[in-house]
């Protein structure tokens, strides 16, 4: 079982560790709602090509909820006010532009947990400020669970865990993983200038030299699944 799939047996029996306060099931609905629309994210534990926090600002995160953890299963970090291994983290967007940071913590007694931590902003960041620099792949599942409580209770039906690994990592990464994983997928192009010889055009056509305006579009099939990657915008924009 991957750690996200624990994370959601853990809310729907224990609740949220808040601050020493234990929150039951029953006052974590508003969660469990969220937690629907989750996208599973599987990082490699090889070295990644990880920007350093503070340089670049996400200006929006790939999903309203998704979860980050390594694929081998280890910790991404100890949890800073408890002595307990942070396994996995789930981002949510409760309402606009405000996160919660909910993270699957184990201790020494393998005893899982749900705690809330206000400060892994960076952190989240430093994995999501990775991605455009990685490949991007799907696995296909179909992972059926129940969220809620009594009369909300719903079956939600997950169908993928997008895996992010070096782009040299392909084959080693598929290997070790033993499932299939598709790799080809859209993706949308933001516009851009390309250089020319001759007489270009800029976005609102009008002639310019040496460069031409390329319009925002989307590379690959059509039947490919299409995967947005975050927006990053450098300090120097």
């Amino acid at each position: 079982m991957r750690h996200w799939q624990t994370f959601l047996d853990v809310i729907k029996t224990k609740g949220i560790n808040l601050q020493d306060q234990i929150i039951p099931p029953s006052g974590c609905i508003d969660v469990m709602d969220a937690l629907q629309t989750m996208q599973p994210f599987l990082f490699d534990r090889l070295p990644l090509p990880l920007s350093p926090p503070f340089q670049d600002n996400i200006t929006n995160y790939p999903f309203h909820c998704f979860s980050i953890e390594f694929t081998d299963g280890s910790p991404i970090a100890d949890h800073l006010d408890s002595n307990r291994e942070i396994l996995c983290i789930i981002s949510l967007s409760l309402t606009s532009n405000l996160w919660d940071y909910f993270c699957l913590v184990k201790d020494h007694n393998n005893i899982h947990e749900i705690m809330v931590h206000a400060g892994l902003g960076s952190l989240i960041d430093h994995f999501i400020n990775a991605i455009p620099n990685c490949l991007m792949g799907e696995e296909h599942i179909r992972e059926r669970v129940k969220l809620g409580i009594g009369k909300d209770k719903k079956i939600v039906t997950f169908r993928k865990v997008i895996h992010i690994t070096k782009k040299t990592n392909k084959m080693i990464y598929t290997d070790s993983i033993k499932r299939p994983i598709d790799w080809t997928y859209r993706f949308p192009v933001r516009g851009h200038w390309r250089k020319v010889k001759t007489i270009g055009r800029d976005a609102q056509s009008k002639p310019v030299e040496g460069k031409t305006w390329v319009s925002h579009y989307v590379k690959g099939k059509d039947s490919l699944p299409l995967l947005t990657k975050p927006r990053i915008v450098s300090q120097l924009e």
